[in-house]
């Protein structure tokens, strides 16, 4: 596959990118990728950009107010595919203009995690779009469009979409010759074919890239999975399944062994199915999240493909499924927050941490420390923090001189009555930041009311 066929949604999910905030600009994530570059966004700086250019900024942070507004528009309308700056600014109000700014011109604006090397970042996602990785996230994407159109469309939409995706004729035939559906030109060199029950899938055209037959099984299984909705011992054991998960679902009950629980957001049944056949995961509902019990040893790079761009988290292994399918949805809601995947033993510490504190004391935590601070003092406190208390880390992410950064901590621990250079003092900084990120995750504290409950 070209570069030029890639979308910033596709390299983004590939690279350090899918571990980075995204800021603002999500209507921009379709923009194309050509290449990736390094360039100096400070104030001043005389940029050259192309059409497809992913600009990683050479130095952490970037300008707020007029001068980053300024900095978003021309990026925009030189046709840049997104702006990644490592990140040093989690506070509510951080750069809202600049992100306002994103929004309206539709340019992703990535945080990158705090301590990324730029050069690192640049040369991580320039090899995720060169050596195949950006290609794959496009592979997972396409897998959910099949799945998204075997619920809109059935078998129809099937065929409808694994010819858009691939390029090539799909046609859908029984045994017995009759063309049961077609997508696009259903003639030409047969590529490659699955069977299906009563029948096969096949894709005819000039020869397929690496995607084809991924897809083409892909879309056999939905197929087959359609046919099967009209199958009474299906149907059956759907429902014994979502009986036993209910029953297991009862505080204190468990379940033969352990397991792992999956939790997926709003996942369609098409979902329960792949799982059921391609991991032998025994499926049921809980709310609006399809709860799927993961035997061991658990494939995460399958489940990530077959529940395609859902939001999902996963519990530790474990016989009580009623604390896995809990474990699970703190996953869900952590992991991505903090880049890390969205897996229990990932996040078991976080959790512990906020679980300590409760939501009403993370939230007295920030205004005892935090909110009485001037916001230029604060954000030079997450600066320093983020840094690895380096001085000259956090005057870099701020575009300021390592004087004004002492100064500045000098005055947070007046105001504080804390001492950043004591571990305890430090580390109720620290948790005050890491509760404000945790609370609002989808974009780093600038929108109340979305995040943990």
């Amino acid at each position: 596959m070209d570069k030029v066929d890639l979308r910033l949604r596709d390299v983004a999910a590939a690279s350090v990118l899918d571990r980075s905030r995204l800021l603002a600009g999500r209507t921009g994530l379709d923009r194309p990728v050509e290449r990736v570059v390094v360039r100096d966004v400070g104030p001043g700086a005389r940029l050259q950009v192309r059409d497809g250019d992913l600009v990683v900024a050479r130095r952490a942070g970037i300008p707020g107010g007029g001068e980053g507004r300024r900095l978003v528009e021309r990026l925009a309308t030189g046709g840049v595919a997104a702006l990644a700056f490592v990140d040093g600014h989690y506070l509510p109000g951080a750069l809202a203009s600049v992100r306002s700014a994103a929004d309206d011109a539709g340019l992703p604006l990535f945080a990158l995690p705090r301590g990324v090397d730029a050069a690192a970042a640049a040369h991580a996602i320039e090899t995720a779009l060169d050596g195949g990785a950006a290609a794959t996230a496009r592979a997972l994407r396409a897998g959910a469009a099949l799945v998204f159109a075997a619920r809109d469309g059935g078998v129809a939409g099937i065929v409808s979409a694994l010819a858009a995706e691939t390029g090539l004729g799909v046609v859908l035939q029984a045994d017995d010759g009759r063309r049961i559906a077609v997508g696009g030109r259903g003639d030409g060199r047969r590529v490659a074919a699955q069977r299906v029950p009563g029948g096969e899938l096949a894709l005819h055209g000039p020869a397929g890239g690496v995607l084809v037959e991924p897809l083409l099984e892909q879309a056999a299984a939905l197929v087959a999975l359609e046919t099967a909705r009209g199958d009474p011992v299906a149907a059956a054991r759907a429902r014994r399944e979502e009986d036993s998960v209910r029953r297991v679902l009862v505080p204190g009950a468990q379940w033969d062994e352990a397991v792992v629980v999956l939790a997926v957001a709003g996942a369609e049944p098409a979902v329960a199915g792949l799982l059921r056949d391609q991991l032998s995961a025994v499926c049921g509902v809980d709310e609006d999240d399809l709860v799927a019990l993961l035997p061991l040893p658990v494939d995460q790079p399958a489940v990530a493909r077959i529940v395609g761009a859902a939001a999902w988290g996963a519990g530790s292994p474990s016989a009580d499924v009623a604390a896995g399918l809990a474990q699970a949805r703190v996953a869900r809601s952590i992991g991505p927050a903090v880049g890390r995947p969205p897996t229990y033993d990932a996040v078991r510490v976080l959790d512990a941490l906020l679980r300590g504190f409760g939501p009403d004391g993370i939230r007295d935590l920030r205004r005892r420390l935090l909110d009485p601070l001037p916001p230029e003092v604060a954000a030079t406190v997450v600066a320093y923090l983020a840094a690895g208390l380096s001085v000259k880390g956090a005057a870099e992410a701020l575009f300021v001189h390592t004087n004004t950064v002492r100064y500045r901590l000098r005055r947070a621990e007046t105001l504080s009555l804390r001492r950043l250079d004591r571990l305890a003092d430090r580390l109720e900084f620290e948790t005050a930041i890491l509760g404000n990120l945790l609370e609002y995750p989808l974009d780093g504290g600038s929108r109340p009311g979305v995040g943990l409950s």
